[in-house]
């Protein structure tokens, strides 16, 4: 499916970048890296998406054809299956066995007089490893088909398997290797496309509903920030002027009597009671109140 998977290596440093930039900050989101974050990551796993996608898609149609032994994409499995069916139906015939007589074309091998079912493999044949040594990575991933999947040849399904006694399902490695393509990879590259389109769009759509408040709440956070300063570089003592603080007022002594003391009265006006004659002035004062008698003006 090719190395485009690898794109998203890039994708955890952008992560932390992110991170120490909100760290720097002190918390304060930054909308740009946040965008940056979200909207790479999306584009990203969309690209690797489609391109696996039409990946699989293109091998799957191959290796499910009549075109599978000449692709080009499927023709160096192949060609290695045939070389390796030629030596094993070679070393089954030096041991009697001519079950794949057909596929090999040395004539110098004796035919045996009497045919004979032989259980040994391709890797117990004696020239089965310096083709090892050439093809392995091609002979590894066959038997491990044929191992795991159960199936024979590629292109097309042998009439014998190579790595194992006998298989349940007569089908070839190819067609399971199209059906797990399509079914298992070219559904999951399938799923990233739509999960990152969906996450692209509900994220513009939460921008575009949160934009305003981020503008005000990052415009009142900078109004904040510079009032704090001001009053920081108001607040600090000019040339000449002590460095020290005001002492602070004594405080009184916790428990003291003095703290529990109830607070002083004050003097009660006193009135005359209801009866009692009223006061009569000393010598040489005048009414109550100050005034004069209503007849000193006639004596």
């Amino acid at each position: 499916i090719g190395r485009w998977p690898l794109l998203v290596i890039y994708l955890p440093v952008l992560y932390i970048v992110t991170f120490f930039v909100h760290l720097i900050r002190k918390g304060k989101p930054s909308r740009i890296f946040i965008i940056l974050s979200i909207v790479l990551s999306c584009v990203t796993f969309v690209a690797v998406g489609v391109s696996v996608y039409v990946r699989t898609t293109a091998l799957a149609g191959v290796m499910d054809s009549t075109s599978c032994p000449n692709s080009g994409l499927t023709s160096p499995l192949e060609s290695v299956k045939i070389e390796a069916t030629k030596l094993y139906a070679c070393c089954l015939k030096k041991n009697g066995d001519l079950s794949l007589d057909s596929e090999c074309n040395d004539n110098s091998i004796a035919t045996p007089t009497t045919q004979q079912h032989s259980n040994i493999l391709i890797q117990d044949c004696a020239d089965y490893g310096d083709l090892y040594n050439s093809k392995k990575t091609e002979l590894e991933y066959l038997a491990w088909l044929q191992k795991t999947k159960f199936c024979t040849g590629f292109c097309q399904p042998s009439v014998r398997p190579l790595f194992v006694h006998q298989v349940v399902n007569d089908i070839a490695c190819g067609q399971v290797v199209s059906s797990y393509l399509e079914h298992w990879i070219g559904y999951s590259a399938l799923e990233m496309i739509v999960y990152s389109c969906f996450v692209a769009v509900l994220f513009s759509i939460w921008i575009g509903v949160i934009n305003k408040p981020l503008k005000l709440a990052s415009g009142e956070a900078a109004a904040t920030e510079k009032l704090l300063n001001t009053i920081r570089r108001n607040s600090r003592p000019g040339p000449g002027q002590g460095g020290g603080t005001r002492a602070a007022p004594p405080q009184q002594q916790q428990g003291s009597p003095r703290e529990f003391a109830p607070p002083p009265r004050q003097a009660q006006p006193q009135y005359p009671s209801a009866g009692a004659p009223p006061p009569q002035p000393g010598p040489g004062q005048g009414p109550p109140g100050g005034g004069m008698r209503a007849d000193a003006y006639y004596r």
